[in-house]
């Protein structure tokens, strides 16, 4: 299955996902291999060995060079700190608690910009004070996934017909998105993205003309963030 996943990409961390099948490569090599050469036990464990060092300096994800940042660095991160923990008890925003003290303190969130962590978690905190439970539509933000932000910063999601996440949105698609805005103004009561020329963004102000127009940054990134007034607003 990760074969098939990579057999749509070309990007190197897609790519890097047909290493997922790594463990299952590993155990099949060193139970079955052995026995299908050699039937004595020490033979049997020359081959194992053998195999495991050909199979880390082969595969791209395995290289010997790599072996204290693939093994021995993520293993550290699980039983010693390189600080004091993070709280995130009820007084917690909410980024940092969905992010959990594991993660809240990792030098990069989003390497494609160099964005750290904790930059990525206030940027998210700032956006869920803002949007608060409007059904949110985010659009391209910068280096930051969709999904990302939708999550971390606790938001409504609404409704769109596509999944920009998951999906290679082309024209025809986007413009089943821009046509799903238009005609169903109700649920779409924010836009998150990072240009107001997009057809979405122009869609949705042209639905909601009177709609408040923010500005944050994430990163070098301007973000824009349009919220449609509610009744009584």
């Amino acid at each position: 299955m990760s074969y098939q996943v990579a057999l749509l990409r070309s990007d190197p961390g897609h790519l890097q996902n047909t290493m997922m099948a790594a463990p299952f490569v590993f155990v099949f090599g060193t139970v079955f291999l052995p026995r299908w050469l050699k039937p004595g036990t020490p033979g049997r464990w020359t081959i194992r060995g053998a195999f495991v060092l050909t199979a880390l300096a082969i595969f791209p994800a395995g290289r010997l060079l790599q072996a204290r940042q693939i093994l021995i660095t993520p293993y550290r991160r699980f039983v010693t700190g390189d600080g004091p923990a993070l709280s995130v008890g009820p007084g917690a925003t909410v980024a940092y608690s969905r992010a959990t003290p594991l993660l809240s303190d990792e030098p990069v969130a989003i390497s494609a910009a160099d964005i750290p962590m904790r930059a990525a978690l206030d940027f998210a905190n700032e956006i869920h004070a803002i949007v608060g439970s409007r059904k949110t539509y985010v659009g391209p933000i910068g280096a930051m996934w969709a999904g990302t932000l939708l999550f971390l910063a606790d938001l409504t999601p609404a409704p769109y017909p596509l999944d920009r996440d998951t999906m290679t949105i082309n024209e025809r698609l986007e413009a089943r998105v821009v046509e799903h805005i238009r005609t169903h103004p109700d649920d779409y009561e924010c836009l998150i993205g990072d240009s107001l020329q997009s057809p979405e963004a122009v869609a949705f102000l042209a639905v909601h003309p009177g709609a408040a127009r923010l500005e944050r940054r994430l990163g070098a990134t301007p973000i824009h963030i349009l919220l449609a007034r509610r009744a009584g607003e």
